[in-house]
């Protein structure tokens, strides 16, 4: 990264204060879209530790010597580390709304009501209708349950003195 600060006169507007001109120029720039994120909560560690085991096994261990034999050792260990991740670990899939208390059974809870909704929308049948109402109930109460047991928790965990912040 190289920085520059220059002071130019010419810029200078009318006040006592003179104008300073910064240039930063990246040479490596990693956006964060380009970054992969991976769960590592549901990483299978054995699929990992196999696949790392296999793709080092199949490569005798480099000899550095110079700057270069460095860079092309870390860009292949680079690769397999990202290989074994790829095999074992899927991506994670960040929300800006993340809900500590979601759930697996809640996106399937969802899906369901939302599927028994568009039946009922395409065929306006009474029976239809039921099934919806009852689909949403089961899946907004599992929803307020699901709060009250993650808050129960959080409040179990406080300290005594901390009881205060909640």
């Amino acid at each position: 990264m190289d920085i520059d600060a220059t002071v130019n006169p010419s810029l200078c507007v009318g006040s006592d204060h003179l104008p300073i001109h910064y240039s930063l120029n990246f040479d490596n720039v990693v956006s964060l879209s380009e970054s992969i994120k991976f769960n590592s909560d549901k990483m299978d560690l054995d699929v990992f530790l196999g696949t790392l085991r296999a793709k080092l096994g199949s490569r005798p261990l480099p000899v550095v010597s110079t700057a270069e034999d460095l860079d092309k050792a870390v860009d292949f260990l680079n690769d397999v580390i990202l290989a074994a991740m790829e095999v074992s670990t899927p991506r994670h899939r960040p929300s800006s709304v993340a809900k500590r208390w979601w759930s697996p059974r809640l996106t399937s809870l969802r899906s369901n009501m939302r599927r028994s909704r568009r039946r009922y929308q395409h065929s306006l049948v009474p029976s239809a209708r039921a099934a919806w109402l009852l689909a949403r109930r089961e899946f907004y109460r599992a929803i307020s349950d699901a709060k009250h047991h993650v808050w129960a928790a959080y409040l179990q965990d406080l300290q005594r003195i901390d009881i205060y912040k909640a």
